[in-house]
């Protein structure tokens, strides 16, 4: 076979072995690297031998038990009493929602505003009296009935206007 130069001549190359000279080197190199492996194993096995193991396994460190220590002769004693404690403030914020307090707090928003509902009372951010309502009641309409029988209880003759039981509150 022929190959280009670079500077463009041309020169032969040697030709290349046979596929049988071949298999035969690589069969010879195979032989070598393994004598070799061989070879390696023996001298660690033979410097891993030469080292002399411990007789027994190293045992392993203890601390040391601490003595007990000295009893101490202390003075007894004595019990005092504390002195009685002051009643203690109720917690401030507001009380908690009751069957009741439900009922007294509708009739109250009842008396302002007689189309009432669980919404208008959301937009005047009373969101607590409608979910204690449903809480203490099942529905809204249940804690708004009730709440209108207190009304009618109360007032027999009928539900005064806002400004008229304004008025007659001054007066009393």
């Amino acid at each position: 076979m022929y190959r280009t130069r670079r500077f463009g001549t041309l020169s032969a190359m040697p030709p290349l072995p046979s596929a049988t000279d071949l298999a035969a080197c690589v069969g010879d190199f195979s032989a070598e690297l393994e004598q070799l492996a061989w070879a390696i194993a023996r001298e660690v096995v033979a410097i891993e031998l030469s080292h002399r193991a411990p007789a027994a396994p190293l045992p392993k460190p203890r601390r040391a038990k601490a003595a007990p220590a000295p009893a101490i002769e202390a003075p007894p004693i004595e019990v005092v009493e504390p002195p009685p404690a002051e009643p203690v403030a109720a917690p401030r914020g507001r009380r908690p929602w009751t069957r009741e307090r439900v009922i007294e707090e509708l009739a109250r928003w009842l008396i302002e505003l007689p189309g009432l509902d669980a919404p208008s009372l959301r937009r005047r951010k009373q969101g607590a009296l409608v979910d204690a309502a449903r809480r203490e009641f099942g529905r809204f309409e249940a804690a708004l009935n009730a709440s209108n029988l207190a009304l009618a209880q109360k007032y027999p003759d009928g539900i005064p206007k806002a400004h008229e039981l304004a008025r007659s509150e001054r007066q009393a």
